[in-house]
């Protein structure tokens, strides 16, 4: 486990010295994130789980939701094709 003061633990695998392959991130804020790396950042699938409630389950690229996912909250569920356009966002409730 590797612990980075004032972001929080990784427990996972490594390459190089960075978080590369299966991950698991615990933040300082509360927050969790579980799924891949490369390179040190979050690329393709994972969770991350809010502390106040609600998750983003889906693709990941650059370190940023990206593609496919479902985003979870305690007010609506909503399903995203593409998180950088706002139109493809089909919420329920």
């Amino acid at each position: 486990m590797l612990t980075i003061p004032n972001e929080g633990c990784y427990e996972g695998e490594f390459k190089d010295g960075l978080f590369d392959g299966f991950g698991t991130f615990n933040y300082c804020s509360g927050d969790i994130y579980v799924g891949y790396y490369e390179k040190g950042i979050r690329q393709g699938q994972g969770i991350l789980t809010y502390i106040l409630g609600g998750s983003y389950a889906g693709e990941y690229k650059d370190d940023k939701r990206h593609g496919y996912g479902t985003l979870k909250s305690a007010a609506a569920t909503s399903t995203l094709e593409d998180s950088n356009t706002a139109s493809s966002m089909v919420v329920a409730n």
